[in-house]
């Protein structure tokens, strides 16, 4: 229709398709198709209903953006029901942060919400779970290119890793891990990251480097 320059029956199918495709597709798909027609009908000197729907696409991409929110929120929460050994609760609330980042097409924040999620699962002694799910969370930050998810995830990786007793394994995405949050300017996480660390070197029996860890810890706690 477009190409036959039948733009009113154009619009009309496009309508019922995208009736259809807000279940199918995430809104940052759904404001890319808003803003093409858009940009068609501007060329075809119908500016009213092109801007329409390039208000409609930024739209859409606000709703992107609260659902981005919205997710990291729920990981937040997950994360603090870990702290307080609701290990249920939280593996459910960082489960459904983990859908909503999917369902809104948010790499980053589905991997903060996975490397959250294997954490607790390494908590209930799931091991099998945990590795996969951080395998996931690198896969996502990989995909986001976000120093910060790169560096959750990697750790993540670590854990599971260190709790199969693969422990070469885990220091090589200790390392990597640390190294991406010494860069991302996160000096809470990396705190954290120190720590953790430090406590799978000392039940190893590495007391030396566990307590050079701790020493980090500090200095980066002190920093902030």
């Amino acid at each position: 229709y477009m190409q036959l320059g039948q733009f009113q029956a154009a619009i009309a199918t496009f309508d019922r398709a995208t009736t259809i495709g807000e279940q199918l597709q995430t809104p940052r798909s759904l404001a890319r198709l808003y803003w093409s027609l858009s940009e068609s009908l501007r060329a075809d000197g119908q500016s009213a209903t092109a801007q329409r729907y390039a208000d409609m696409a930024t739209e859409h991409l606000r709703a992107a953006a609260n659902r981005t929110t919205f997710a990291q929120m729920q990981s937040n929460l997950g994360l603090a029901y870990s702290e307080l050994g609701r290990l249920e609760e939280a593996e459910k609330t960082l489960t459904h942060a983990r859908d909503l980042a999917a369902r809104a097409g948010d790499a980053q924040a589905q991997s903060i919400a996975l490397a959250s999620l294997a954490h607790v699962q390494l908590a209930r002694n799931d091991v099998k779970s945990a590795k996969k799910s951080a395998e996931g969370a690198l896969s996502n930050a990989e995909e986001s290119g976000d120093h910060d998810a790169l560096g959750r995830a990697h750790l993540a990786l670590g854990e599971a890793l260190a709790a199969g007793n693969a422990n070469d394994a885990a220091d090589e995405q200790f390392s990597k891990g640390l190294k991406f949050l010494d860069e991302s300017g996160s000096p809470a996480e990396l705190t954290r990251a120190y720590e953790r660390y430090a406590d799978l070197l000392e039940k190893r029996g590495d007391v030396k480097r566990a307590l050079e860890y701790l020493r980090r810890a500090r200095q980066v706690a002190g920093s902030r």
